[in-house]
């Protein structure tokens, strides 16, 4: 029998903080987040965080942090050299 695994957004929230977790917004919990070499998220109808176990969504989210983090980059890069973040 598969245990079922799930993460109360509080819980999350202090992984986060931690900084065991990653979250894929700035914004944080609730959302996306990487944790322990998987994405979570919050289903719809849901209160607390369950692994994303669809490999369609978690290519998508791979895909979606990784141009977070270049787009965080080059803000990062634009305030050092005194332009727009």
């Amino acid at each position: 029998m598969t245990e079922f695994k799930i993460i109360t957004s509080t819980d999350m929230a202090n992984l986060v903080q931690l900084g065991e977790a990653v979250p894929l917004l700035p914004e944080g919990v609730p959302g996306p987040v990487r944790y322990d070499g998987q994405w979570w998220a919050v289903p719809a109808d849901a209160t607390d965080y369950q692994p994303v176990s669809d490999s369609d969504q978690t290519a998508m989210l791979d895909r979606n942090a990784r141009r977070y983090a270049t787009a965080r980059g080059a803000a990062a890069g634009a305030r050092e050299r005194g332009g727009p973040s």
